[in-house]
């Protein structure tokens, strides 16, 4: 993508004045051909040129330069989806240098460092070393800060505060996590539902349902995301903790997010089989890797990418809102292995070795291999 349009811009200005390339060519003492060659983009004007030719057509500079120091978010989530299938593929060192340029064009392009921030976050754990993962996650890490610091859109900053606190909690920095949220805390409250509200009142349903389905699967999908750190918390505490997955699971069975969203659901299920290995319950941490192998080797769970269906089918709005739309923040492949070698990478489990009934599980999420393969 070519930052700088100014043949564009000349051509278009020139046409506009009902004008050959001869007659402009004559007027700024250069050759016709010179003309052609800045118009087709091969050659640029000499840069004392550019305020003369900017006065003759009545514009800036910064215009007759068109150049654009921001990314529209598709472009953005075009080059996520393309770094990101780098890193899947295994080129890391060049998908990390082409981030980094990106950084570099268009360094005061909030949404692109965010982003580009959440896609190092994101593959740092597969850099190769731990050096060198601990170094990515500090480059991440200025990303959001520079975010933070400089960004004007309230919500993308405190979008960047999280993602520098979540980039704390793995270099091993709880404190800093602690004070970068702490004051963060207040009353939570649903704009989305006082907007549903408002388009009710207005007699727009369509749009209070959309922002309604929205907001409930949003609620839902935390509660998802918050119960494996919940867990941990109750790891002492079995009889609670078998109560909380028991509700947060029969909740996500019932708005459907086993389809929807499995990713979640897969995650609850590995963390409850971690926490009762801990807690010294084999029989329903085999449970819960058994009810995890069932769900990844379920028809439509690959590729994992958000989406609607069931209850929840009004909110594209919601997706379309996302910097990266439907996409997850790895590549659908990347999730699947890393899904798998949960279960299959994990010496936790070594525990059930021999185990006819983990035996089975391995050999279910192994045949998910052979397929990909």
């Amino acid at each position: 993508m070519k930052s700088i349009q100014i043949g564009n811009v000349i051509a278009a200005r020139r046409k506009e004045k009902g004008l050959t390339q001869e007659e402009l060519a004559e007027y700024f003492g250069v050759s016709k051909p010179a003309v052609s060659k800045w118009e087709s983009g091969q050659s640029y004007p000499d840069i004392t040129l550019l305020p003369v030719i900017a006065s003759y057509f009545g514009i800036s500079v910064d215009d007759l330069l068109d150049y654009q120091p921001q990314m529209t978010k598709e472009g953005i989530r075009k080059l996520y989806h393309t770094l990101s299938d780098s890193f899947a593929s295994g080129g890391f060192d060049q998908a990390y240098e082409k981030c980094l340029e990106s950084v570099r064009k268009y360094y005061s392009c909030w949404p692109l460092l965010l982003n580009m921030g959440i896609l190092l976050l994101n593959h740092a754990p597969t850099a190769g070393s731990p050096e060198k993962m601990q170094n990515i996650l500090h480059e991440a890490e200025s990303l959001f800060e520079r975010v933070e610091e400089n960004c004007s859109d309230p919500s993308l900053a405190r979008q960047a505060i999280h993602l520098r606190a979540t980039c704390s909690l793995f270099l091993g920095k709880p404190a800093e996590a602690i004070d970068l949220l702490e004051g963060m805390l207040e009353v939570p409250i649903s704009t989305r539902t006082l907007l549903a509200s408002a388009y009710q009142q207005k007699g727009n349903s369509e749009r209070a349902e959309s922002l309604l389905q929205s907001s409930i699967y949003m609620e839902i999908a935390g509660i998802l995301g918050a119960l494996p750190n919940l867990l941990q918390v109750y790891s002492n505490q079995p009889e609670k903790m078998e109560q909380w997955i028991r509700a947060v699971l029969a909740a996500a069975k019932a708005f459907g997010f086993e389809t929807i969203h499995p990713a979640l659901v897969l995650t609850v299920h590995i963390n409850a089989a971690f926490q009762y290995i801990a807690a010294g319950e084999k029989r329903k941490a085999l449970e819960h890797l058994e009810q995890y192998a069932q769900l990844l080797c379920s028809p439509g769970v690959s590729p994992f990418s958000l989406k609607g269906g069931g209850m929840f089918d009004k909110i594209d709005d919601l997706f379309e809102s996302f910097d990266l739309g439907t996409m997850m923040p790895r590549s659908g492949q990347e999730v699947l292995k890393s899904l798998k070698d949960a279960v299959l990478k994990q010496p936790a489990f070594q525990v059930f070795a021999g185990d006819p009934q983990f035996e089975h599980v391995v050999q279910k999420i192994q045949s998910i291999q052979e397929e990909m393969s």
